[in-house]
Order: C-alpha cells, then structure tokens, then sequence
C-alpha cells in the first residue's frame, strides 16, 4: 500500500471507530456493531439493491418469535340508508402471524492494497468501500 493510500485508509478506520463508538484498534480487531449503524447498514443495504427497495424488511429485537402483519380482509365501503337502518362498523383486519427465526451472518470483507491504491485518487475513496460493502451485503441476503 502506497503511503498516501494508507493515509485514506487510516482515516476510513478511524470513521468507522467512531461511527461505532470504539478506538481506531477495535476495529482492526473485532467489536460488535453499534445498532443504530447496524440500521444505516441496512438501510444502505436496501437502497443499493432494486429488489430490496421493493420489500418491507423489519428489525427485530428478539431471536425467535412472531411477526404479526396487518393486513384486510375485504372491502369497507358499502351502502346503506342510514336514516332508517344502523351502520354496523368492523373490524376489518387480517392479523396473520409470520414465525421467524435469526441467526447469527458473519460479514467478512476485504480490500486488496492494489485494490485501494487504484481507488485512492477518488475524492469519494471511503464511500467506495462502503458502498462496495453494502451491495455485496445486499446480494448475500
């Protein structure tokens, strides 16, 4: 890696440590995703692919449990003299329950040095990577 590529580099480490609310170490360790970035990531996630765009993707908080979707049964309107008969409102939703079960993905990604040296003369060096992260991210699902 040249050296003004390493400059690029360390200072994308150091955005992602604060993003996540560790030291620029941490991340060339291991450390878990703060959520509210985990939820940016997903974001990007979906906004990088068209059929994700598509899709309603809900966050969960727990491992294993029941998504309930509301969705209708049929038609509300109708017509009726109400001068002389009662309007009878109902309810009129479809609760259908969705079982879910997550498991633990691992993300793992890497740039060549040749990679980020090629990329190092773009003004927008550390939105490359993390877009090229995101849509691979996008494509595994």
């Amino acid at each position: 890696m040249r050296n003004p590529t390493r400059k690029l580099f360390d200072s994308y480490v150091a955005r992602q440590a604060q993003l996540n609310g560790v030291s620029a170490a941490a991340v060339a360790a291991q450390f878990s995703v703060d959520p509210t970035v985990q939820q940016r990531l997903e974001a990007a996630a979906q906004q990088d692919d068209a059929f994700l765009k598509l899709i309603n993707v809900f966050g969960v908080e727990e491992q294993i449990g029941q998504k309930i979707l509301i969705g209708s049964k049929g038609p509300l309107a109708g017509v009726n003299n109400s001068t002389t008969n009662r309007r009878n409102p109902g309810a009129n939703d479809k609760m259908d329950p969705y079982n879910y079960l997550c498991r633990k993905t691992n993300y793992d990604y890497a740039v060549s040095y040749a990679q980020m040296d090629a990329w190092a003369h773009q003004p927008n060096f550390q939105p490359l990577i993390s877009s090229a992260m995101a849509r691979q991210m996008s494509l595994d699902r």
